[in-house]
């Protein structure tokens, strides 16, 4: 008994020390994953257990949920072949699944009596044991923190438990910070953007506006019959396309002037159906959804315009090859209050909890985290000829507008994207 109880204390002061050290070492790390592999081992080798790992929760799809193996330790690799680099769909983890978006911790063991489904699917994996931490990244579910054991019971009691709790208290916060930085950057990068196009697009536009009015006045001066005429009326109408482009600069910049108006978002849905319907490829089902009431905002019709445009041919564009296509197209009122800032591109989030929705969902190639961080940097295109300016200009609109956008995606798994107006209501 006494050895029992001298083996408990060891351990107890073995898992408080690796805790200790994870904390330290995720303070010091300018990335979390720099030091993951020796925090983990320690941690496993202190707790005395066969395997620990870190799952990161993902939605690949309107219907598929995975926990995705970020990070693992082994104490024996040979003897966990079946959970080397094994993704865990979702659902055979539903019971713990909701005990864990409650920020409860789950342990299965022998003394909590799993489920014989349960069992089976320990069994699978060459699991015995296991205790699942829940990791939660700026307020939102992020993942698990898995211990486990292949031919016995971990034996943890609840001290110990509550130690490895603050470990993955502490890797939630390391990988907050990297997520934090990240996003910093990713702001301070688009403003200096934003500064940039608006302060070139601004004297480039006066430019253009000295050359058209030069174009338009030697054109006058000479006769119809002229060989030069057809010359002028090329560089007019290219002129003209270039100040196009800056205008696309200057929304993105958001320095463009506006006429603010009460618009329903219902009709400008319906007056530009004719305008890109016939864009829009046969084999790709359209579906029209309007909301019941009147979807009443505050903004510029030709802005407002050219953001319904721009998401709706750009997903039609993003089923190209893809049979059967399927773009639904839906206005509605929506409350944000439930809605954490994290889901909106750039942390840009509406102005008011009361919106109106634009939503556009295609079933189309979908896109990887990387693209979609990047869709709406000024000149970034997926497309050969892309001048990689409409997203930019679409993101610079809806936060004119005091808008938010927000877009779930995965390879070849379609995009939703919804795109929010503070609602009108005087």
């Amino acid at each position: 008994e006494q050895l029992r109880s001298k083996q408990i204390i060891e351990r107890r002061d073995a898992i408080m020390t690796a805790v200790v050290s994870a904390a330290e070492q995720f303070l010091r790390a300018a990335d979390w994953m720099d030091c993951i592999d020796n925090v983990l081992s320690k941690l496993g080798r202190a707790a005395k257990t066969d395997n620990v790992s870190v799952y990161t929760h993902k939605r690949v799809s309107e219907t598929e949920e995975y926990y995705l193996q970020t990070a693992s330790w082994y104490r024996m690799p040979e003897a966990n072949v079946a959970l080397s680099k094994v993704d865990i769909p979702a659902n055979m983890l539903q019971k713990w699944g909701d005990q864990l978006l409650s920020r409860q911790v789950v342990v299965v063991d022998s003394t909590h009596q799993p489920t014989l489904l349960e069992r089976r699917f320990l069994h699978s994996l060459g699991i015995e044991t296991a205790i699942l931490l829940p990791l939660f990244v700026r307020d939102v579910y992020w993942g698990i923190l898995a211990f486990s054991n292949i031919e016995r019971d971990l034996g943890l009691d609840i001290a110990e438990i509550e130690a490895l709790r603050i470990a993955g208290v502490a890797l939630s916060a390391a990988i907050e910070r990297v997520i934090n930085q990240e996003a910093l950057f990713q702001v301070q990068k688009m403003e200096s953007l934003g500064v940039l196009a608006g302060g070139i697009a601004h004297d480039f536009n006066n430019l253009l506006m000295v050359m058209r009015t030069q174009f338009q006045l030697a054109e006058r001066k000479l006769p119809e019959d002229h060989k030069a005429v057809g010359h002028m009326k090329k560089a007019n109408a290219a002129a003209q396309r270039a100040s196009k482009l800056t205008k696309q600069m200057l929304a993105y910049a958001g320095k463009e002037n506006l006429t603010m108006q009460v618009l329903d978002l219902n009709n400008i849905v319906e007056e530009n159906v004719s305008l890109f319907t016939p864009n829009i490829p046969s084999y790709v089902e359209l579906e029209l959804e309007y909301a019941d009431q009147p979807a009443l905002m505050c903004g510029a019709n030709t802005q407002v315009s050219q953001v319904v445009m721009n998401l709706i041919l750009n997903a039609a564009e993003a089923m190209e090859g893809y049979a059967n296509g399927q773009l639904h197209v839906s206005i509605s009122h929506e409350t944000i209050e439930d809605l954490h800032p994290s889901l909106f591109i750039n942390d840009v989030v509406p102005s008011d909890v009361n919106c109106v929705c634009f939503k556009v969902q295609d079933t189309g190639k979908g896109m990887t985290q990387q693209t979609l961080n990047k869709i709406f940097e000024p000149f970034f295109s997926t497309k050969p000829t892309g001048h990689g300016l409409g997203l930019a200009a679409t993101l610079g609109i809806i936060r004119t507008h005091g808008g938010g956008v927000r877009i779930e995606t995965a390879p070849d798994s379609g995009t939703t994207q919804w795109v929010y107006f503070p609602v009108k209501t005087d």
